[in-house]
């Protein structure tokens, strides 16, 4: 509850008076209720004393009469206020009251008389007692009696009583003058306050010409005037405000109409925006297919150049010349990323791969790097067990991202590690994020650096003094590509030591369709590793682990050697599944392998089954090696290499896989074209003559015999009257384009089921897709590389056994026979006579059911394309024979291989 000014100036006013008056008059009263009972013990002490004296003479006498006239007599003079009782000393009543019967409460209480005027208060009376002394002698102490007289209090209570009724009287008077006062004063102060609150509300409200008129004084005054002052201002500003008003409405207005006019262009602006894009999609797309077309034949020709014989210098010209086409390939592949990136056409497939697969074809691919750049890098790419073998997701866009980052770390790292980690980020019931780091060793990053890293068209170094190229949009596509796949990338970096740049993938668990356990099982045999790199000694141990070998890893050059030398030794199991294999990591010209020469010298088989592993690509000769050595392993490492030289040195640990994977319908061959090597027949057809020549020479290389049409009608025409195995299509053409082609092609009856390769220099996904539904089995991509179109052939054709061998030697075939390619025809003839009669003992040996035949004649054709080399058919005739050696009799299994 709160209270007015009046109320507390009336309390503070009140209040104060009241509680003096009271104080006061308690002092008053209290003063007169101790004066008078301090008469009231005076006049009876006085009384009894005079009794007592008095009282002597008789009490000696035992003179009653006198006594009674004694006690008479001060009864009167008191005026029968007194009750008089004189007692002897055994305390009899010798004269009482003539108006009092009561004696009891005047009789001495205790057991001595009294020696002295004592006096007690009993209720409303005082009570005086007075020893009666010996008048005789008055020295001594002969107490003959005592007097007690009781003295009534109750006229002092009334004059008390009156006292009390005359102080509340005063403070009653004293109170309602004051508060006649206060109320007074306080309506002085109140009134012109509420004047003042009923104007200040008056003015709250908008009314600024409201003013107060008072008889305030002092402060009230002041705060009279400082009220008006305020109503003044207020008006003032009021008036202003209002002006402002009017003036910024009007301006309002005059900017609502620029805005609408400005919508109006910003609109107009907008569709000519997209238009503008529209256009500019329009050209990029034309740009693409108009600069990958004659880069197609640059980089097809410059492939097919370095096949053939040539000096140091021109192979030094063309390697360049292919460098910097595939560089402007890559800045053209970066500017349509963008573009569409940008546009928001950028569209992600979602499909089943190996992610140990893509990293390996990552490496792959930029190992050349380190060579060409002549740069001291570990390359190796490390995935952990629980990774699944098998995700979900976009495999060319995540690769992209992949090659985009190891390729900058590559750039930028002088010496050490480039080193690929994959993981599994987290994992939930349906779903897995893995989590893929690209650590280099290089110089690192600032704090300011790396706010730089994902802006378009930002490079760490600027000016003219830059060491590295590029446009700046690498990282901004990654980061846009790992978005749109629904994970995050970024960046951690010490300046000095290096960065890890990392992304996430999210994919759907795969629960069927693949197996889960590596094809190749090592039953636990040992692998000495001598391996100097300390990430590629940590790839080493989790792929062979995962294989069920038993690597053991050394660093050192003297302790791998003393490990060779002191490991168990039997001549006899040589071979065995107790002997090691040695991977060793060294140049042919590194002291190791002397050693490991004297070894082989002095206990000849037990390095019987070494891989030499190389950075340089240009051994491939057992020759270069002081020792004979099984396989030769390039650096950097990929598992499929691993696992393949692993399989080809140990046939028994080749497992049984069970992959259900779909198999892709191939153009059929019968077995008498396959024994009698008919070739495959190719149509390509382009209306472009270098890219026609260039696509036949490639396939004349895989041994493929191909024909040419410069357009749709020609293809029709050479169609209806010639069969082809596979059809390579240009969709860009005069007249009658690829698609409308390939449509009249799928009319004629001979043709429903031949592949039809779309060649197209187009990278869009969805316009791949559209391909494929307009009657293409694949899509090849400008500029064409030999290795898409040789797997493309492969998926789609049956080729005929070792055609392409037989009209172009291999390399490694040239190679064995030093040179001879006479020598190495003739052998490769005398197969190719021998084979027809391989095919038919084989067949023979599995239609009488003879199993040792069976793996004699197995094991003949395999030593002998394992002589010659030949690559297409020797991991076939591997896994028969090692599946023949499991076997003991020939089952549904040995059969289909």
């Amino acid at each position: 509850m709160t209270y007015g000014v009046g109320s507390r100036i009336l309390a503070l006013a009140i209040i104060p008076t009241l509680l003096v008056s009271l104080a006061l008059s308690v002092y008053f009263v209290s003063h007169r209720q101790a004066d008078l009972t301090r008469v009231a013990e005076r006049n009876v002490e006085r009384a009894t004393q005079y009794l007592a004296l008095a009282a002597s003479p008789f009490m000696q006498t035992q003179n009653r009469t006198a006594i009674r006239q004694l006690v008479q007599m001060t009864h009167d003079m008191f005026q029968g206020q007194l009750d008089v009782m004189v007692f002897d000393k055994n305390h009899q009543a010798l004269a009482p009251s003539l108006f009092r019967k009561n004696y009891d409460e005047l009789v001495w209480s205790k057991k001595s008389l009294p020696d002295h005027i004592s006096v007690q208060s009993l209720g409303d009376s005082l009570i005086a007692y007075a020893p009666i002394i010996d008048s005789t002698q008055p020295n001594s102490n002969n107490v003959l009696g005592y007097v007690s007289v009781r003295s009534d209090l109750t006229g002092e209570k009334v004059i008390l009583y009156e006292t009390i009724l005359t102080s509340f009287i005063i403070i009653a008077a004293v109170m309602i003058l004051g508060s006649i006062f206060a109320l007074q004063q306080s309506q002085r102060v109140t009134r012109p306050i509420i004047e003042m609150a009923k104007a200040v509300d008056k003015i709250r409200k908008g009314d600024f010409d409201t003013r107060v008129y008072t008889n305030a004084t002092g402060e009230l005054l002041i705060l009279n005037e400082g009220i008006n002052a305020m109503a003044e201002s207020l008006k003032r500003a009021q008036e202003d405000m209002l002006k402002n008003v009017e003036q910024t409405t009007a301006d309002l207005k005059q900017t609502l109409e620029h805005l609408e006019i400005k919508n109006i262009e910003l609109t107009m602006a907008h569709q000519e925006a997209q238009k503008a894009s529209r256009i500019k999609s329009e050209f990029l797309s034309k740009v693409s297919h108009e600069i990958r077309t004659p880069m197609n034949g640059v980089i097809g020709f410059c492939n097919l150049l370095l096949k053939t014989e040539l000096t140091p210098k021109q192979r030094e010209y063309l390697e360049t010349i292919r460098r910097s086409a595939n560089g402007l390939l890559h800045i053209i592949n970066d500017i349509l990323d963008f573009s569409k990136i940008e546009s928001g056409k950028f569209k992600f497939e979602q499909a089943q791969f190996n992610i140990r697969e893509s990293i390996d074809e990552v490496i792959t691919l930029l190992a050349p790097t380190l060579t060409q750049e002549d740069k001291d890098i570990e390359l190796v790419g490390i995935v952990d067990d629980a990774v699944p073998e098998v995700i979900v997701g976009d495999k060319l866009r995540i690769n992209q991202v992949l090659i985009n980052l190891v390729n900058n770390a590559i750039k930028f790292t002088e010496q050490g590690n480039v080193v690929i980690r994959v993981s599994v980020f987290s994992k939930k019931k349906s779903e897995v994020t893995l989590r893929i780091v690209v650590s280099d060793t290089g110089p690192g990053l600032t704090a300011e650096q790396k706010k730089l890293l994902f802006l378009s068209f930002t490079q760490i170094e600027t000016g003219t003094t830059r060491r590295y190229g590029g446009t700046g949009l690498g990282l901004t596509i990654c980061k846009s590509l790992v978005e749109g796949m629904g994970g995050k990338i970024d960046v951690d970096s010490r300046p000095g030591e290096g960065s890890d740049f990392w992304f996430t993938v999210k994919s759907p668990l795969v629960h069927d369709g693949f197996d889960k356990q590596p094809t190749i099982n090592g039953h636990g045999r040992a692998i000495v590793c001598f391996e100097k790199s300390p990430p590629a000694q940590e790839f080493l141990r989790i792929v062979l682990t995962r294989y069920h070998f038993k690597p053991i890893l050394v660093d050192d050059a003297e302790v791998f050697v003393r490990t060779i030398r002191e490991w168990p030794y039997d001549t006899s199991l040589i071979g065995a599944s107790d002997t090691p294999v040695l991977l060793v990591a060294a140049e042919p010209a590194d002291e190791i392998w002397r050693s490991l020469s004297e070894i082989e010298q002095q206990m000849h088989g037990l390095t019987a089954l070494t891989i030499a592993v190389t950075r340089r690509p240009e051994i491939t000769n057992e020759e270069h090696w002081p020792i004979p050595v099984k396989a030769i392993l390039p650096k950097p490492y990929t598992e499929s290499a691993l696992q393949k030289h692993l399989r080809e040195i140990l046939p028994d640990t080749t497992r049984k896989t069970h992959h259900k994977v779909a198999e892709t319908p191939k153009s059929y061959m019968t077995p008498d074209a396959v024994a009698s090597n008919q070739p495959v027949k190719a149509l390509v057809v382009d209306d472009n003559p270098p890219n026609r020549k260039l696509l036949i020479a490639m396939l004349e290389a895989l041994g493929i015999q191909a024909s040419e049409a410069a357009s749709g009608k020609r293809a029709i025409h050479l169609c209806q009257h010639e069969y082809f195995n596979i059809i390579f299509m240009d969709i860009q053409m005069p007249e009658m384009d690829g698609v409308e082609t390939t449509e009249k092609i799928r009319a004629l009856a001979n043709y429903r089921h031949v592949p039809i390769i779309a060649v197209t220099a187009h990278a869009l996904p969805e316009e791949r897709a559209t391909f494929e539904h307009s009657g293409f089995n694949e899509c090849l991509i400008k500029p064409i590389d030999e290795q898409p179109l040789k797997e493309i052939v492969d998926r789609w054709v049956q080729l005929p056994i070792l055609a392409a061998s037989k009209n172009h030697l291999p390399e490694t075939l040239k190679k064995k026979f030093k040179g001879n390619e006479q020598l190495a025809k003739e052998m490769l003839q005398m197969f190719y006579d021998e084979l027809p009669t391989h095919i038919t003992a084989i067949e023979g040996a599995l239609s009488n059911n003879d199993l040792e035949s069976l793996r004699q004649r197995v094991h003949k054709l395999h030593g002998a394309v394992a002589y010659l080399m030949l690559d297409p058919i020797v991991q076939m005739a591997n896994e028969l024979e090692t599946a023949l050696k499991r076997n003991q009799q020939i089952d549904d299994d040995i059969r289909s291989q």
